[in-house]
């Protein structure tokens, strides 16, 4: 084969193949070659090269051994080190790594080509890029890449490799465009084109530049307040990666295109409750920030007072029947609220005294009170004296009522001397007004107590006011079914007011509503000052075919009826369904996170005493704990708290509580009879009694001896039963079910709910 490559001298390169291996030197000192010039071997196509200074070196026996080794090299398909430079396209060159054979290196020849790559946007020529080419798609750190000389919008790559495949990467932006050179195809071009990004008001980062064709480009149009994101959209194809998620990927197409995030505005539900009002209902689901027009109508018999609602928004005028309501950005039921006429009232004008109110006691009407109305107050006032008298004529275990005319705000006055003298006879006071009557055992008040924050014994000379008053409280939460009421009791005295807001006993709230109303209340509930609600023993009846909302609690305050209607996923088979979702819908148990009730799981000493708390409607305490196993900044502090000043828990001492023991069947019978005995059920147990109750179980004996009475207690109600018919149980740990079912029915078998 003749010889690619010459010598300086324009002679050929001598063939090593077709020489021995001892004539090699021969050959190289009969080549004719100047003793400048370089030496050219040829073997199987390829090529070694010896430096023009090698011919300087006297060739000893060492060092035609050497070159032998360097024609092996040359002649074996697998040339190990080779080093290459290229000075031209048809010949490469090197400088010598040393000064003797010894440090001579053989260099292989190769052919070498040249590329070019043009980079255009949107069609023109474009330099506002950098291309580099490698020989890899895959490394970002563009490690030996190489780098073009720029000509007229086009960049040169020289002395590239015939056998490799140099892929074109945007330096600038560090990717791989999409675009290879080879020796057959040494020419390609990058498109470039420019891609807008228009986010919507989205709160991702917008990417808007100029990309090569066919490269991908991540995109996150991020969250917008009030929105949902909907998806992507191109005015000029490409391809989304998955258009429905707010963060993809979009390939760019061989044009310029502007890509959009689409979003959806929420909507929220929108109850309107007209309370009887004859305006048109316009519940449905609206965009927050959108005004609703609403209008109550009129009401049979009542004056319209104002608009409330359960979770903000804004009303026009709250005030006018026909108004507008711009929606909040959560759902929520607006109420019309009425007052029923009785006359008076209006902007400024008091009506003059009636002095024949009348007063009912003991089933008899006596016309001993007078009332004044002013503006949107009444205010009824019963002789005393006369009061006393009847009071003194009546049975025990009756009542008084005294009727007030509705308005926004009534007060019933008496005196605590009154409230004494009906509680020696367990008298009910009852103030009514419009469809509100508030009944109060009148032993459940501690007039001493009142006396002596008072700091006087004259209890003829202490106003005792029972005031009931329409709320605007707002109610977070729950949707509200019956507009809120205040009750409230105060007793004043030389220029000092305190209030009368815990009782010894539960007292009850009648508010009249409709049978629609009467399907829709779950339970009613304490409105706090921050629109948080907890629940209260609430039951509704029926008397007579009307509707009644009985609402029980153990202190005064705010009080709405709500539907906040609960079923836990994972209780559909449980034997305790209806009692577990009864319970969480009148708040009284909670889940355990994704609509889970775990029903068969142990419960904690603090779990179940807060599970109690809440059962009563009582309010979880603030404060440090007795117990120093109670941490202050626990979430069931407050209810120890609370459980332990009602009596319902005593702790393992009077310093250890155990919050987060697992609470056995004895234990909490221990707590349940204590919650009985203040629900108002007092069974009458003697020691034989409760003995022959545990005794009907085989494993009765097990029950520790503290337990016993409490045991007794609970069953003897039937608050508790065996977990057969055979067995108590009592070390067992009580689950979550049963729980659930205990405490619903200690509020059943007591008549709260």
């Amino acid at each position: 084969m003749a010889p690619s490559y010459k010598g300086s001298n324009g002679k050929p390169a001598i063939d090593v193949a077709a020489v021995s291996s001892g004539s090699i030197i021969n050959a190289i000192l009969n080549s004719a070659i100047s003793a400048s010039a370089n030496t050219y071997l040829q073997c199987n196509g390829n090529t070694l090269m010896l430096p023009a200074k090698y011919e300087s070196f006297a060739f000893s026996a060492a060092a035609a051994s050497q070159i032998k080794a360097y024609s092996d090299q040359l002649c074996n398909t697998n040339v190990g080190n080779i080093l290459q430079t290229s000075n031209s396209s048809s010949s490469i060159s090197v400088t010598a790594l040393g000064t003797s054979p010894a440090n001579v290196t053989p260099v292989k020849l190769q052919t070498v080509y040249a590329a070019s790559v043009t980079v255009r946007k949107n069609g023109a020529i474009w330099t506002a890029v950098t291309p580099v080419i490698q020989l890899s798609t895959l490394s970002t750190s563009l490690s030996g890449a190489i780098t073009g000389t720029l000509l007229n919008g086009v960049y040169s790559f020289t002395g590239l490799d015939t056998s490799k495949t140099y892929y074109v990467w945007d330096i600038t932006n560090n990717y791989y465009t999409g675009r290879s050179v080879t020796s057959a195809s040494p020419s390609t071009t990058v498109n470039y084109y420019d891609l807008t990004v228009n986010l919507d008001g989205g709160s991702g980062a917008t990417v808007s530049g100029s990309y090569a064709s066919g490269v991908t480009v991540s995109i996150d149009a991020g969250t917008k307040s009030d929105y949902t994101f909907n998806s992507w959209t191109s005015s000029a194809s490409g391809t989304f990666g998955n258009a429905s998620n707010a963060s993809t990927t979009f390939t760019m197409p061989g044009n310029a295109t502007t890509i959009t995030a689409t979003w959806t505005q929420n909507t929220y539900d929108l109850t309107v409750n007209l309370d009887g009002g004859s305006g048109a209902t316009v519940s449905g689901s609206y965009a927050s920030g959108v005004a609703v027009s609403i209008d109550a109508g009129t009401k049979s018999g009542y004056t319209f007072n104002s608009w409330t609602s359960s979770a903000s928004g804004t009303f026009g005028n709250a005030s006018n029947t026909a108004t507008t309501f711009t929606m909040p950005g959560n759902a929520t039921t607006i109420t019309a609220t009425w007052t029923l006429n009785g006359g008076g009232g209006g902007g400024g004008y008091s009506s003059p005294a009636n002095n024949n109110t009348k007063v009912i006691v003991d089933n008899k009407d006596y016309s001993i009170g007078t009332e004044n109305k002013n503006n949107q107050s009444t205010t009824a006032t019963v002789d005393q004296g006369k009061l006393t008298a009847e009071i003194a004529k009546a049975s025990d275990s009756s009542s008084v009522i005294f009727p007030v005319s509705a308005n926004t705000n009534v007060t019933a006055q008496l005196v605590v001397k009154n409230v004494e003298d009906m509680a020696k006879k367990d008298m009910i006071l009852t103030v009514q007004t419009g469809n509100v009557s508030y009944n109060l055992n009148t032993s459940a008040i501690d007039t001493s107590k009142i006396t002596a924050a008072l700091g006087t014994t004259d209890t003829n000379g202490i106003p005792f006011n029972v005031s009931i008053a329409n709320s605007t409280a707002v109610v977070n939460g729950a949707t509200v079914v019956v507009s809120p009421v205040e009750f409230k009791i105060t007793a004043e005295y030389n220029g000092i007011t305190i209030s009368v807001d815990t009782f010894s006993c539960f007292v009850n709230r009648i508010i009249e509503i409709t049978a629609e109303q009467a399907s829709k209340i779950t339970t009613a509930v304490v409105v706090q000052p921050d629109g948080s609600i907890r629940h209260v023993p609430t039951k509704v009846t029926v008397v007579n075919g009307k509707y009644y909302a009985v609402i029980n609690s153990l202190t005064n305050s705010t009080y709405t009826a709500v539907w906040h209607p609960i079923e836990f996923s994972d209780v559909a088979a449980s034997w305790a369904k209806a009692s577990i979702n009864d319970m969480g819908s009148r708040m009284i148990v909670t889940g355990v996170g994704n609509n889970h009730y775990e029903p068969e799981r142990d419960i904690t000493r603090a779990e179940f005493a807060a599970i109690v708390v809440r059962a009563l409607g009582l309010a979880p305490g603030t404060g440090k704990s007795a117990f120093s196993d109670v941490d202050s900044g626990a979430w069931y502090c407050g209810y120890i708290a609370t459980a332990s000043a009602y009596g319902i828990v005593q702790g393992y001492s009077a310093t250890t509580f155990g919050p987060n023991d697992a609470i056995s069947r004895e234990q909490a019978m221990t707590m349940l009879s204590r919650a009985v005995e203040i629900a108002g059920i007092k069974p009458e147990l003697s020691d034989s009694d409760i003995s022959a109750l545990i005794e009907k179980y085989s494993d009765g004996t097990a029950a520790s001896d503290y337990a016993k009475p409490s045991i007794g207690v609970c069953l003897k109600t039937g608050i508790i039963t065996g977990r057969t018919s055979r067995e108590l149980a009592p070390k067992d740990c009580i689950t979550r079910a049963e729980v659930a079912v205990v405490v619903q029915r200690l509020l059943q078998k007591s008549e709260l709910i």
